[in-house]
């Protein structure tokens, strides 16, 4: 079965509603202008929404981040949010995400990617890459 093919795009205000079902199954607390709201708020501040668009115009993934400066780090990529739907076990979706933050940080000379786990209170720290080599582990927050 051939896996489907992402492409991912950066929104602009006026494409978020198009998110909005994807990020309200993160979020069941949320509704749609407190989406909107803080979306442009973090472009206007310079970060970024990325969209995973199906070949039928659907979105399958979302991940949002800004570009941040740590003491220790230096420049990093911060995603804030990371969310796809998949109806593969191979997570398509994910992965162009994933790829598409690795050539941001690269495009915005980033040290390291910073990446949410919400359910255990800290963040996965990979200096290299994002995915496919061993992890350190998880590592609190440094800033």
């Amino acid at each position: 079965m051939p896996v489907a093919r992402f492409a991912i795009e950066h929104l602009s205000g006026d494409q978020l509603h198009d998110a909005w079902p994807v990020v309200r199954m993160a979020n069941a607390h949320a509704n749609c202008d407190w989406w909107v709201s803080e979306a442009r708020e973090l472009i206007e501040r310079g970060g970024g929404i990325l969209a995973a668009r199906a070949p039928d115009e659907s979105i399958h993934g979302v991940a949002t981040y800004s570009i941040a400066r740590k003491p220790l780090l230096g420049r990093v990529l911060a995603v804030d949010t990371l969310i796809s739907f998949e109806l593969s076990r191979r997570a398509p979706a994910r992965h162009a995400l994933y790829e598409s933050l690795e050539l941001l940080a690269a495009a915005f000379e980033c040290r390291s990617i910073v990446l949410p786990l919400h359910s255990r209170g800290h963040v996965r720290h990979r200096r290299k890459r994002l995915y496919g080599l061993p992890d350190s582990g998880p590592q609190p927050d440094p800033g």
